[in-house]
């Protein structure tokens, strides 16, 4: 990702040399994970009318927030500039076939079963969360975190593919 430099802004380019916000997916999804019914997300990305509209509505009583996680996770949610959220920049080592919308969406949703688990095929971790119920709720968000900052592996060691 390069970066050209105006003044105080910065502007960063894309592989493909369209314009990224300078707001990271990362913080974004962790905010709205925890704090989404307030809509602090919102106002980290500089929405900041909207944020004020799920500060009051609680985050539309978590459906406005559950519908931004889901947008965040897909990459569909932009900057109050309407630019993509800054990824990590992609590394030079293998991934795995394996991709980390679906295995976001199923720890969001189905994580207490370890669906996400078996996505990737890790079965033995499987079973153990859908016997221990997602460590009652712990493990799944442990896996959730781990997924969204990149860093959760499939059964060969691999990183998830991102988009």
């Amino acid at each position: 990702m390069s970066e050209i430099h105006f003044g105080r802004a910065t502007t960063a380019f894309g592989k493909s040399g369209m314009k990224v916000s300078d707001k990271g997916l990362v913080p974004t999804s962790l905010l709205c994970f925890f704090f989404g019914f307030l809509g602090l997300h919102r106002f980290y990305v500089g929405k900041h009318l909207t944020g004020a509209l799920m500060l009051v509505t609680l985050g539309g009583l978590g459906i406005w927030q559950i519908v931004d996680f889901v947008r965040i996770s897909l990459g569909t949610f932009k900057d109050k500039d309407d630019l993509s959220l800054k990824q990590n920049p992609p590394s030079a080592i293998e991934v795995s076939e394996k991709s980390i919308t679906p295995a976001i969406l199923l720890c969001f949703f189905l994580g207490f079963l370890g669906f996400h688990r078996f996505y990737v095929g890790k079965t033995l971790t499987g079973i153990l969360m859908l016997v221990t119920l997602g460590g009652l709720g712990i493990w799944q968000l442990i896996d959730l975190i781990t997924i969204i900052l990149g860093a959760f592996k499939d059964k060969e060691g691999l990183p998830l593919k991102r988009q």
